[in-house]
């Protein structure tokens, strides 16, 4: 009996230390940041989850964040060049807690801290965003001014380059990135169809920071866009699949297996990206809101004529868009 009791005493221990040791102590793994028009954002890479505490004063230029972890290093610092953020520290403060100092250029600026899980490879992140709504307002309105003034007659095309930021897109074979290769083409695009004289070009992106999906799309409808397009850069397990392809949105779902596969790797982007999860919100809803079926015919038409200008020059992937 006294084996038995000694036995369950162990078990029941082994329990009790199984959640410690199936969590592990989180580690630093770099740190990283993106500047945006509007926004910087600061990353930290973590190896596990972690819980933080926000400890900045208020009124105060400085974000303070401390969590437990182990730093790669004793102290890092890292010097911004942009509008909103002046630097970031990383420092340890007492054993197993590390202290995150974001320097804002003014204590006006809005922030922003959360902690995205692990997904598609990328690490646990921790990360801050510093935003300067005043910038944001006046952006907006510039694209509404776009949409108020554009007449009967021109025409406005807004040209989404994919990924950016945090999320590199498809990664070729020799490193290239997927989010560098499309903002050039789409900044090529704009300057065609800006030296036309009949289309205005906007972009939703000018350089490496990421943008929701939701963002996109809004951007588009400030600019009361006559078309969006988006731009990317596919990869393909099969090395030897070549061509260019049209997809365009539909109300009832992808239309056949690539289609779908496709769909479910740009709506990943937003967790890629970073974006914090919200249930206030639908996207599924904006969607619908902007979409009717005469519009969906006439991209698919559009994306007919695009496929027809590409093949003299351009292997196709397929005849018709999905």
């Amino acid at each position: 009996m006294r084996i038995w009791r000694m036995r369950l005493l162990l078990w029941a221990m082994g329990l009790l230390f199984l959640p410690a040791l199936a969590m592990g102590e989180a580690k630093v793994l770099g740190i990283r940041n993106w500047s945006a028009p509007t926004c910087t954002r600061v990353v930290v890479d973590l190896s596990e989850e972690v819980v933080f505490r926000e400890t900045s004063l208020p009124g105060q230029a400085e974000v303070i964040v401390e969590f437990r972890a182990s730093p790669g290093q004793a102290e890092s610092l890292k010097r911004i060049r942009d509008s909103l953020v002046e630097e970031v520290v990383l420092s340890s403060i007492q054993k197993g807690t590390v202290r995150l100092r974001v320097r804002k250029r003014e204590a006006g600026f809005q922030h922003t801290i959360f902690v995205l899980p692990r997904v598609d490879g990328r690490p646990v992140r921790l990360v801050v965003d510093v935003e300067n709504p005043t910038a944001g307002r006046r952006l907006q309105e510039e694209r509404k001014a776009v949409q108020t003034g554009k007449g009967t007659k021109a025409r406005v095309v807004v040209i989404d380059a994919g990924h950016g930021g945090e999320d590199p897109g498809a990664v070729g074979c020799r490193g290239t990135y997927e989010k560098h290769v499309v903002l050039e083409m789409a900044k090529a695009l704009q300057d065609r169809l800006n030296q036309s004289g009949v289309v205005r070009a906007f972009l939703t992106r000018t350089g490496d920071y990421f943008l929701g999906l939701r963002q996109r799309v809004e951007m588009a409808k400030e600019y009361g866009a006559d078309l969006f397009m988006s731009i990317h850069a596919d990869s393909s397990p099969n090395r030897s699949t070549r061509g260019a392809s049209a997809y365009c949105l539909s109300l009832t779902g992808a239309t056949d297996e690539a289609a779908r596969i496709l769909a479910e790797k740009e709506n990943s982007a937003d967790l890629i990206g970073g974006v914090r999860l919200s249930g206030d919100h639908d996207l599924n809803t904006i969607l619908v809101d902007m979409v009717q079926t005469q519009t969906i015919n006439e991209s698919m038409r559009l994306g007919g004529l695009v496929l027809s200008s590409l093949q003299p020059v351009q292997e196709i992937k397929f005849q018709r868009p999905r």
